[in-house]
């Protein structure tokens, strides 16, 4: 029996399915509106946030012009009405010369105002009393009173007139010139309730000064005299470049104390409630004290053994000498206690440190400076700290 060959057929079958050429058409063409729609949606947040910051922009310049509007307005106002008050072309003035020998003194007694104390080369005393007003129509002059008079060896100034107000800016100003060239010394006293008080000595020599200001601002420069005692309940005192022979008190019971290249034999200072700052005293025995408050002093010497207390209840107090010969002790309840030196040359070996609630004690003893012939050594200085309840900062280095 013979064999049939057989034949093998090969048949291709595509796998993928055919699809209507319409969908193939119609796929394309809905990813595209979908993109489409997307972008305009990202179109329309990014329009919506641009006016938004537009919006805010636009707010914050308006705001911004507003208000700078409004307080270069007040700022205008305010200038305008503090040139009226204290720089105004309405006051009564009272003139009055002494050409005597014999005056020792002059005393002023003034409710508000400003008094300024200085020296001329002229050859006589010179008062000048202006009684300053906004106008006219806001005050009454019967109220206003000012004299001066020569009562025996001193002359008397006084001026009164109803407590001040910023409304009518009723206040004096007085000017007294003291010849330069005078034979005698003389001593100023006197009161200010509400004012401002300046001396300027220009090196020129008097007896004393005793001056209150009750509420205000006191300032003296280029003083020479025997005692300085100023004295505020509410304000500032500020002295700078003056010598007193023997003594020098501030006080201020809340406030500010500032001196500056100041020289006495003895210096006192007493603040409550404020800062007392002082720089360059020359002083055999210096007191710094505030009840609360900061506290601190700059530089201090003197020609004999000096002795530096600085006391404060609550606050800080800070003293910094160029003086490597010196003792101190450092006391306080509550806080820390610093002691810094900086130079290793000077024979010092006090390293810094920080104690708390207990009693520092050292010395320092300059015997390389002592050796030196070239330089000069400076005197013993002891210092007492004593800060109740704070820092109590004591730091020996070259102050410039």
């Amino acid at each position: 029996m013979s064999s049939i060959p057989l034949k093998v057929i090969y048949q291709r079958v595509d796998p993928t399915p055919k699809q209507d050429p319409e969908s193939l058409e119609m796929e394309p063409i809905s990813r595209s509106e979908e993109s489409s729609v997307k972008v305009q949606k990202e179109e329309k947040k990014t329009s919506c946030l641009a006016k938004l910051c537009a919006c805010f922009g636009v707010f914050v310049s308006i705001f911004s012009l507003i208000w700078l509007i409004l307080f270069l307005s007040v700022s205008i106002r305010l200038y305008s009405n503090f040139n009226q008050c204290f720089h105004t072309k309405h006051f009564d003035q009272n003139s009055t010369i002494f050409k005597e020998t014999t005056i020792e003194r002059i005393n002023f007694d003034v409710v508000s105002g400003i008094v300024d104390i200085s020296f001329h080369s002229k050859h006589y005393f010179s008062v000048d009393i202006k009684n300053k007003y906004r106008h006219e129509s806001m005050i009454e002059k019967r109220n206003i009173y000012s004299s001066v008079s020569l009562n025996q060896n001193t002359i008397q100034i006084s001026s009164e007139s109803p407590a001040f107000s910023f409304h009518s800016c009723q206040h004096a100003h007085i000017q007294i010139l003291i010849p330069s060239k005078y034979q005698k010394t003389v001593s100023i006293t006197g009161l200010i309730k509400t004012g401002y008080l300046s001396i300027n000595g220009n090196y020129s020599k008097l007896e004393s000064v005793d001056v209150i200001v009750e509420a205000g601002v006191i300032r003296v420069k280029n003083l020479a005299g025997k005692s300085l005692s100023l004295t505020t309940d509410l304000g500032a005192i500020d002295v700078s470049n003056s010598m007193l022979m023997e003594s020098s008190k501030l006080l201020a019971n809340t406030g500010s104390i500032r001196s500056h290249g100041l020289s006495s034999k003895n210096f006192e200072t007493v603040v409550k409630y404020g800062s007392s700052s002082h720089s360059i005293i020359t002083s055999e025995k210096i007191v710094i004290y505030t009840k609360w408050g900061y506290s601190s002093l700059v530089s201090a010497s003197y020609f004999s053994p000096q002795d530096i207390t600085v006391k404060t209840e609550y606050g800080k107090s800070v003293v910094v000498l160029d003086n490597d010969d010196l003792e101190y002790n450092i006391e306080n309840k509550r806080g820390h206690m610093i002691v810094e030196y900086e130079d290793e040359e000077w024979n010092c070996k006090v390293q810094s440190k920080t104690t708390e609630s207990a009693s520092l004690k050292g010395r320092c003893d300059g015997t390389k400076k002592k050796n030196d012939p070239e330089v000069v050594a400076p005197s013993k200085v002891n210092v007492h700290m004593d800060t109740q309840y704070g820092d109590s900062v004591l730091i020996v280095d070259h102050v410039k």
